[in-house]
């Protein structure tokens, strides 16, 4: 059997909402994804809580094949340094900016990077970094760097970082995603989606040659936008086939009514402790 052939299961360990009894939520994002022998972390939440749910739904989390950082936001790479300990020498993938000095100016100005990369290698981490799309295994990869070519998706004005002593507006260029293949179509596991979800949907479709989406889950960073702006990009995905689509983390319950508007039974709940097989 080809990899591309092999069943996808994703497990969420970490999201804003819990799927069923003693499994614990926190603001935060982890998806374990395995497809044959090979284990990927997906982001890691903002604390080592997805190892508190990973032993409750008794998944082992040692023996990664690797991390994929989605950016270097806390809620995505906190729990780095428990599974780091847990998985010595894993190599960690991201882009090269994921450890800037990141804040967010609401209500006031308040850091939510993730620290330097050195306390993650004396752990034993050993970072790739690459604004590419870099592979995990045939058919395991993640988008790089997303292209911006929409002339309507935009990062808010709110997210700061720090260079060289003066506080700028950050583009949180380190966004990206990770696109497994199955021969029926793709899987895009999206961390926040700061590119905008249309531009990294364009990503995926131009690096796997494929405009079909088996599944579509993960951080959208809706919550915050105004029903116009939502309608706008739901809309937009109407451009590609795409069987299921899954909002978690901060893509803001507040749009339940237009997701279900847009995609009706394609439209997934999810949260953390629910398991996907795709």
């Amino acid at each position: 059997m080809t990899n591309k052939a092999q069943e996808i299961h994703i497990t969420i360990l970490v999201d804003n909402c819990v799927y069923m009894p003693g499994i614990r939520a926190e603001h935060g994002l982890s998806m374990l994804v395995q497809k044959g022998s090979k284990k990927v972390l997906f982001d890691c939440g903002q604390s080592g809580l997805l190892l508190e749910n990973a032993r409750k739904l008794k998944i082992a989390l040692e023996g990664i094949d690797a991390i994929v950082l989605s950016h270097g936001h806390f809620d995505h790479c906190g729990g780095l340094a428990s599974v780091i300990k847990q998985n010595p020498g894993v190599k960690i993938l991201g882009h090269p900016n994921i450890f800037e000095q990141k804040f967010v100016d609401k209500p006031k100005l308040r850091y939510v990077g993730m620290g330097s990369k050195q306390q993650y290698r004396d752990a034993g981490a050993e970072f790739l970094l690459s604004s590419e799309s870099m592979a995990i295994d045939d058919g395991i990869y993640t988008t790089g760097q997303v292209p911006r070519v929409t002339d309507f998706e935009y990062v808010g004005k709110n997210f700061i970082k720090k260079v060289d002593g003066d506080y700028i507006q950050d583009p949180i260029l380190d966004d990206l995603s990770l696109i497994i293949e199955h021969k029926k179509g793709i899987v895009l596991l999206l961390g926040c989606a700061h590119s905008g979800i249309i531009n990294t949907l364009k990503q995926a479709s131009a690096l796997s040659g494929k405009d079909a989406f088996l599944l579509v889950a993960g951080g959208m960073h809706l919550m915050h936008k105004d029903d116009a702006y939502v309608q706008k990009v739901l809309a937009e995905m109407q451009g590609f086939t795409i069987d299921s689509v899954m909002p978690l983390h901060c893509s803001g319950n507040n749009h339940d009514g237009l997701f279900k508007k847009y995609f009706d039974t394609r439209l997934h709940k999810g949260s953390a402790g629910q398991y996907m097989k795709v």
